[in-house]
């Protein structure tokens, strides 16, 4: 609807009364006559003549004391024609011109009406504000408020309009234009949405003001304000007064919102009758659209449901320009869509999308027909129609996490579940969104509906993905959520199991199969989550436990698909727990309740299997070699079967490590053997059992016969990894190290390559590893790198890599690279925090900060391993580092506790001097010399001389550091004496004693030792010191006697 406001014009009726002069006799010789002629033509109003004659009069009397009123006049000629822009000209010439004249203020008001007039509201709202400020107590002051406001008002301005208007109420009560102030009043108001002050206002006019001509338009506005506050019925009251009161045709606008109302309150049938009733004669017309369509909505919501189409479509022949015509072509297509007529409705939809790719209701339509697609199995259809829903500029967000989800479920149906996932994953993003930002409780449970469901769709795509630890990962999250909210709880659990299972995780495995029977006991994958339970025990060798689950996976289908399959892991589980008598009896039952085939001679087999387990040898012996000496039975088993059971006997006698008898029945088994994969099995397993036999040339033999025979068979790796193995045996180390490089060089990916090794075989680490281990003990560290550093980049899962990585920051120590170190070390506790290297590398990386000099990295690192590793082997080294490292740092008193520590844990460590020998420096350094000499004397009394060495000299300090020099003296020469090979601490004991008889005035004794640094030392800074003080004792001491 378009909404309308009343507005009024004041015309300045004039100012001097004049009698009009006969048109012909407008010349005139004085300036009176001219004045009076132009005034009268004016006020006559034959304006076109007096805008000539009042040009004339300003060209003839430009000095005239009436040419402002004159100027102003001109103006008035403009304004009263309707002309404007020439109206501006003149009234802003008569303040230009003439300024501070009388009529100022007449011409600054008229100038900002002509503006307002002009549509120039910028230029309007200036002057008026002008006139405001300059003419306070103008004529026109009330008349300048009121317009001001209206200026606001078309200038959207509504906040300023409501202040201009309501100073108007409160200043001016006795404005003679007081009734429109309201009603503008009102509409600002309205116009800001702020429904209820719009209708106070509009109820006081229409109180205040009951015969003002705005009436009608007043109480339509109550109405209206109403309608929009939601008081449908009040409004409805309001739209009824006026339809009993206004008889203008105008009026029938109010049967329209009449109708509008009826809906708003659920009555539709009302609403149905007013709708038509307007439409007979719909004033205004432009609500004739909205009237038709509100029928068509009323039809439907009444229950018309055909009425409905019906209306619809007369709406599209009738409207089809309209702004709701696409609104009503896609409610039209959706009623088409839910009743039976779903080939129309899509044909509308799509052509519509043809015809309007961008039409408001895109999104929607994009939508309906990807679900009806995906209903079809249209797969590819329905995606189309998602992606281009998410694809458009435009696209609704209360859709996006919905498309996201068909998009991803459509690429599901077709097994594409590694494009699936992202899909999915964007619709969780888009719904978690959703929820953040919704205000709607519905809105929100769909979002979470979404969320839960991606989530699922997630996990069941990592598993046929085989991407099993993704798959627990989302399956878990909705475990942890409201699951029994979810119509598939029994399937998120199953399917968590599955993935579980598929982990070797069998435990929780088992916990997900159990929640299936315990709480959805009636699932149609009940007996799928027993038969997993079953394997998952039978996984982790928990026999008995798995018995029983296979025996309830049989006992609930005794003729179904698992039956039989289910009575063989029943006792295969029972011989695991050497439940011999359970396993006898399972065998049995399949023996005789099902029919021959490959699982029942293979029960028999492990019956003969159960006999050995049991302790019963002969009886295993016999049935097992029964086929093979039984002719019938010989004839009736195959040659693969009767290999088997050799192969078995042969398996039997390598357990109990009779080698010779199992290398024998391998044999026989590989003369009945026609299969090739069973035969290269059994060259190995011959290979095997030579080599456990201790024959390893016999070994080697087999093991070359295999890869020379089968070359491609899956066995050669382990025959060419156990030759390597061999060679270590026979100590051939030149043949060890070219079988190890040929092995690598054919199964080991290049180095070089982007991407992990994808190929090769288990048996590349070890290899690897075993190779970097040699060379390090050959100290050939470069070449150990190069093979750790392969393990790590080509198998960083590999249970050996950490221990790998470790490995290349131990090289790099080795080599005192302690920076290359540093950053191994740290690189290997990044990739492998858990791994049991873990303290070595906190250790090694410490060690390396500490050779560095870095004693603040290092102190870092030696104590994360004594707080988190109190049992590591070189605990007792690491408390020494880190006690040197504080006392590096000067903090004395850290160093004093953490060396303490170290000789209350470890008392017989190997480098207990040296702990005494810190501890004694780092006591004196805290004045404690007595306790640090007792220090210092447990390192002298310790194996390591040049401990013992340093250790002597700080005694000495420690007793010049307390004055007792003779005591200083001898210590320090004790050093002189006891260690004349650690020439370092001789040449400083030698200085220092010499500084001390300085002291004491024994500069002879002092000249002696400094002579002697001179002569023994290579120290040469200690050198130009004792030269330095040789020379100035020479000063000082008298010359020898001749």
């Amino acid at each position: 609807m378009t909404q309308r406001k009343m507005f009024i014009t004041l015309m300045l009726t004039g100012f001097v009364s004049c009698c009009a002069l006969p048109a012909l006799l407008f010349a005139a010789n004085t300036e009176e006559e001219a004045y009076t002629i132009a005034v009268g033509l004016y006020n006559d109003g034959l304006i076109d003549l007096a805008r000539d004659q009042f040009g004339n009069f300003l060209a003839t009397f430009s000095n005239s004391t009436q040419a402002p009123y004159i100027q102003f006049l001109l103006g008035e000629c403009d304004y009263r024609q309707k002309k404007y822009e020439s109206a501006i000209e003149q009234y802003r010439k008569g303040l230009s011109d003439y300024p501070g004249n009388i009529y100022s203020d007449q011409m600054l008001y008229k100038l900002g009406r002509a503006y307002f007039l002009a549509k120039k509201y910028k230029s309007a709202q200036g002057t008026f504000r002008d006139y405001l400020e300059n003419y306070p107590s103008g004529s026109q002051i009330q008349h300048a408020f009121y317009w001001l406001g209206e200026t606001y008002f078309k200038r959207t301005k509504y906040q300023d309009a409501i202040d201009t208007f309501s100073h108007i109420t409160s200043t001016f009560p006795e404005y003679e234009l007081l009734d429109y102030t309201y009603y503008s009043l009102g509409w600002s108001y309205l116009n800001l949405q702020d429904y209820d002050n719009a209708l106070k206002q509009f109820r006081h006019a229409r109180s205040a003001f009951p015969d003002s001509e705005l009436i009608p338009s007043i109480n339509m506005n109550i109405a209206r304000s109403l309608f929009l506050t939601g008081d449908y019925e009040q409004a409805q009251q309001e739209y009824a007064r006026i339809m009993e009161t206004d008889l203008s045709e105008e009026a029938r606008e109010a049967l329209f919102w009449m109708a509008e109302g009826a809906y708003y309150l659920n009555e539709y049938e009302q609403a149905i009758t007013s709708y038509r009733a307007f439409l007979e004669n719909p004033i205004p017309k432009e609500y004739a659209d909205n009237a038709e369509y509100g029928l068509a909505w009323s039809l439907l919501q009444a229950g018309h449901t055909q009425a409905s189409i019906q209306q619809f479509q007369h709406f599209l022949a009738a409207y089809p320009d309209s702004e709701l015509s696409e609104a009503s072509l896609f409610q039209l297509g959706s009623l088409l869509i839910q009743g039976d007529r779903l080939e129309e409705g899509i044909q509308l939809f799509e052509e519509e999308l043809q015809r309007r790719p961008n039409t408001e209701y895109q999104n929607d339509m994009h939508y309906q027909l990807g679900q009806i697609y995906f209903q079809q199995a249209s797969y590819e259809k329905a995606l189309e129609h998602f992606q281009e829903l998410l694809s458009a500029s435009s696209a609704n967000e209360a859709y996006i996490a919905s498309a996201y989800f068909m998009s991803g479920a459509c690429l599901y149906a077709r097994n594409n579940y590694a494009d699936a996932i992202p899909s999915y994953e964007q619709a969780i993003a888009h719904a978690e969104t959703d929820i953040r930002d919704s205000q709607h409780e519905e809105s929100r449970a769909n979002a979470h509906g979404i969320i839960q469901d991606a989530t699922f769709r997630i996990g069941l795509s990592y598993i046929n993905l085989e991407r099993y630890a993704e798959a627990v990962t989302f399956l878990t999250q909705l475990v942890e959520g409201d699951l029994n909210a979810l119509d598939y709880g029994d399937q998120v659990y199953y399917w968590l199991g599955e993935a579980y299972f598929h982990q070797q995780n069998y435990s929780q495995a088992i916990d997900a199969y159990q929640q299936v029977l315990q709480s959805f006991a009636e699932s149609p994958v009940a007996l799928e989550a027993q038969y997993g339970i079953a394997w998952a025990y039978y996984e982790e060798q928990q026999w008995d436990n798995a018995a029983k689950a296979f025996v309830n996976v049989y006992q609930a289908e005794p003729a179904g698909e698992l039956a039989v399959e289910a009575l063989f892991q029943a006792g295969e589980s029972s011989l695991n727990r050497e439940d011999y008598s359970s396993a006898e009896a399972f065998y049995q039952q399949i023996l005789q309740k099902f029919p021959p085939d490959e699982l029942t001679r293979k029960a028999q087999l492990r019956l003969g299997q159960t006999y050995y387990k049991s302790q019963q040898l002969d009886k295993a012996i016999a049935l097992l070699q029964q086929p093979l000496t039984n002719e019938t039975e010989s004839q009736e088993d195959s040659p693969e079967l009767l290999a088997e059971t050799c192969r078995f006997l042969g398996l039997a006698y390598s357990q109990t490590q009779e080698y010779q008898l199992a290398i024998e029945h391998f044999k026989q088994a590989l003369a009945l053997s026609d299969d090739l994969s069973v035969q290269s099995d059994l060259l190995l397993k011959i290979a095997d059992a030579s080599y456990q036999l201790g024959e390893y040339r016999q070994a080697h033999t087999f093991y070359t016969r295999l890869i020379d025979e089968f070359p491609t068979a899956p066995e050669i790796p382990d025959a060419e990894y156990s030759q390597i193995l061999t060679y270590l045996q026979l100590g051939e180390t030149e043949q060890y190290l070219t079988a190890s490089e040929t092995f690598l060089a054919t199964y080991q990916s290049s180095p070089e390559a982007a991407q992990p090794a994808t190929s090769g075989t288990p048996h590349v680490p070890a290899v690897l590893y075993q190779l970097g281990e040699y060379y390090v003990s050959q100290q050939d560290y470069t070449t150990s790198l190069s093979l750790f550093r392969q393990l790590v980049t080509l198998y960083p899962d590999h249970e050996l890599a950490d221990e790998s990585a470790y490995g290349i920051g131990w090289c790099y120590l080795s080599m005192k690279d302690y920076s290359q170190a540093a950053q191994a070390f740290d690189s290997m506790l990044e990739q492998f925090p858990q791994s049991d290297y873990a303290p070595d590398a906190h250790y090694g990386l410490a060690t390396s900060s500490f050779k560095q000099q870095d004693y603040a990295a290092a102190i870092t690192e030696y104590s994360f391993v004594v707080e988190n590793f109190p049992d590591f082997s070189l605990n007792d080294r690491i408390l020494l580092n880190l006690g040197t490292a504080f006392l590096q740092q000067n903090e004395t008193a850290k160093a004093v506790n953490v060396l303490q520590r170290s000789l209350d844990r470890y008392p017989n460590q190997p480098d207990i001097s040296d702990v005494y020998l810190k501890l004694g420096y780092a006591l004196a350094r805290q004045g404690d010399c007595q306790q640090a000499i007792s220090m210092f004397a447990q390192a002298v009394a310790g194996s390591k001389v040049a401990t013992a060495a340093e250790a002597q000299f700080r005694i000495g300090e420690c007793y010049a550091q307390m004055q007792e020099r003779d005591k200083a003296i001898v210590d320090y020469l004790k050093v002189v004496y006891l260690y004349p090979e650690h020439g370092y601490w001789v040449s400083h004991a030698q200085f220092k004693a010499a500084m001390v008889y300085e002291e004491i005035g024994k500069e002879e004794d002092a000249m002696t030792l400094y002579q002697k640094i001179l002569a023994t030392s290579q120290e040469n800074d200690l050198i130009e010191k004792a030269q330095q003080r040789v020379t100035a004792l020479t000063q000082e001491l008298p010359d020898s006697p001749q």
